[in-house]
């Protein structure tokens, strides 16, 4: 799931990200966590991959991306994206 993350279309940053396809959802979170959110700091992301949700925590340190190993959630049928 996040080797395809690409946010490139500033257009896209102008639209709610309710309104957004799940794809471009998540290339918003991701992109906000690499440029945005405080260093040393994490977020949790629920994401589908194969029909099945997985929770990951996703942070960085200044420099590189880092994702602890995503866990199968088997309670959740539609996750939300991010807390």
């Amino acid at each position: 799931m996040f080797c395809w993350v690409d946010f490139n279309e500033a257009n896209k940053l102008n639209k709610p990200i309710k309104g957004m396809n799940k794809e471009d959802e998540f290339s918003c979170v991701v992109n906000w966590i690499m440029h945005r959110m405080p260093k040393r700091e994490a977020v949790t992301m629920r994401f589908e991959a194969r029909g099945q949700a997985y929770q990951a925590k996703v942070g960085h340190n200044g420099q590189r991306l880092y994702v602890n190993k995503p866990i199968l959630m088997k309670t959740v049928s539609e996750p939300i994206l991010y807390d």
